[in-house]
């Protein structure tokens, strides 16, 4: 089996949805799932040559990975084990705390319940090698149908909202290859899949934009531990069927699927989820048939009279490693035989190698128009900035003995009039250090934990060094604006 590493950074949000139902409450997954990969590559290659895209997406021989999140080490993670618990309440910033309940012994248990704790169960979320927790950042954009036969207006009662994976999170994933394909065609789907591609929903508007570069470093590396139990750990959703029937099951049987001679299932250590969805292939514009699966981070658990070698478990990772079960080209049916983080009760760290995900798209000159618009939310955000800067002083400032209304109006008067910082600087020392005016601008003010005389705030916070002459113009003028007006309302104000 030939297996091919990749990394990708999402260069815009990316709407991976949850269901396919247009109505509801949407939410996304918080991973890439396989299926998505592939057909990003068969968008690529069908039109190319259809007989090499029927051996590469439909004859099982080629295995698509699920793409998961690189921690902020560039780690890879693991869905977490549904098998690892926390005493209810508690909170911890990685899951180096967590307890294995796979190992759990009675007398554990039974400590629990007489000191009244329970245990909760780690449901969503990743893990590192090194025990990072992760959890891939999402956002939500509130939306509104369009009406084509009004010119474009918002339709009525038409509004819809994303929830979205987050642009500029890191992704690794893997594709495997059976040995007899062919290395043409091996090429092919990796040249299909590097580069910029679109997944997801809402793709041909402002969604969905990844890009994909080819490593050589594997991700993960992770040999079995020797123990007394076969512990097998669901790495992605996990589709088995009764040999019997052909139905769906969610039921492992050691024989059937795994190939186990010899063994039960142990159905109270394990911790097993189950869900059930319908994908919706958007080149047939159709649902395909539902599928129960097992879900991800699932932990199915064996016992047998002896135990289990080392070596046999070795070998039984080597024979699962293409996957069990169906739709393994979707990047289902994936297991990790007796992992060493699942091999005791507390959390045991492993080795990987970090990985460099794909640099974010390198910077290229704006066009005019796009440069103006930047230019203009620059302005916006440092406008908003400064108005709230202003709001906390003048909450501070009208507490106290504050100068009168014309005193503020005529800095509104010298942040429109002045040419430049050095004009605003000498009015400045003229209105406030001269004249009648003098002994308003003396009065002193509690601001910050300081208490300075109203000109040395002017002066020194208001004008301080290093800052730029709109921005003082906009500082002054808001005071000017704004503090009289909120005089007035608290009786502290009025005219000279």
């Amino acid at each position: 089996m030939k297996t091919l590493h990749f990394t990708a950074r999402l260069l815009a949000d990316a709407v991976i949805s949850e269901r396919a139902a247009t109505t509801g409450g949407h939410r996304t997954l918080d991973y890439i799932p396989g299926a998505t990969l592939l057909g990003a590559a068969a968008a690529q290659l069908y039109k190319k040559n259809q007989a090499a895209s029927f051996q590469l997406f439909h004859s099982g021989k080629v295995r698509f990975g699920n793409a998961y999140p690189l921690s902020p080490t560039n780690l890879p993670t693991l869905p977490v084990p549904l098998c690892w618990h926390l005493p209810k309440g508690a909170e911890d910033s990685d899951y180096k705390n967590a307890r294995n309940l796979v190992h759990a012994s009675k007398e554990q248990f039974d400590e629990w319940d007489n000191r009244g704790e329970q245990q909760k169960q780690l449901r969503s979320g990743y893990f590192s090698p090194a025990g990072e927790k992760v959890t891939p950042s999402k956002n939500y954009r509130l939306k509104t149908a369009i009406d084509r036969t009004k010119l474009g207006m918002a339709d009525e009662a038409q509004l819809f909202g994303y929830q979205s994976l987050a642009a500029g999170t890191g992704w690794y994933f893997s594709i495997c290859f059976d040995d007899d394909l062919d290395q043409q065609l091996v090429n092919q789907a990796a040249d299909a899949i590097c580069g910029t591609i679109r997944v997801g929903r809402s793709r041909s508007a402002e969604y969905g934009l990844l890009a994909v570069h080819r490593t050589e470093m594997a991700p993960l590396q992770v040999p079995p531990a020797s123990g007394d139990r076969l512990i097998l750990y669901c790495f992605s959703d996990l589709a088995l069927t009764d040999r019997l029937t052909g139905m769906p099951t969610l039921i492992p049987d050691p024989a059937a699927h795994f190939g186990l001679a010899e063994g039960a299932f142990n159905a109270g250590r394990s911790y097993i989820r189950a869900r059930n969805y319908a994908p919706f292939n958007s080149t047939r514009k159709r649902f395909d048939l539902e599928r129960q699966v097992i879900a991800r981070g699932s932990v199915l658990v064996f016992e047998r009279s002896g135990g289990y070698g080392l070596d046999e478990l070795q070998q039984l990772q080597q024979r699962l490693a293409a996957g069990i079960g169906s739709h393994r080209q979707d990047g289902l049916g994936q297991i990790l035989v007796n992992p060493p983080f699942l091999a005791g009760f507390d959390f045991q760290p492993f080795e990987a190698q970090a990985l460099t995900s794909p640099a974010l798209a390198s910077a290229q000159p704006l066009p005019p128009l796009a440069g103006w618009l930047g230019t203009r939310a620059a302005e916006r955000a440092e406008e908003a900035a400064a108005v709230k800067e202003v709001d906390g002083w003048i909450r501070q400032l009208v507490k106290g003995p504050c100068p009168k209304n014309s005193q503020w109006g005529q800095l509104r008067t010298i942040a429109v009039q002045a040419k430049d910082l050095a004009d605003i600087e000498q009015q400045l020392i003229k209105l406030c250090c001269g004249g009648v005016s003098k002994k308003q601008w003396d009065k002193s003010v509690k601001i910050g934990g300081s208490k300075p005389t109203y000109q040395q705030f002017i002066l020194e916070t208001v004008c301080g060094k290093d800052t730029s002459l709109a921005l003082v113009r906009k500082r002054l003028y808001l005071l000017g604006n704004r503090l009289p007006r909120l005089s007035n309302q608290t009786g502290n104000g009025g005219d000279q």
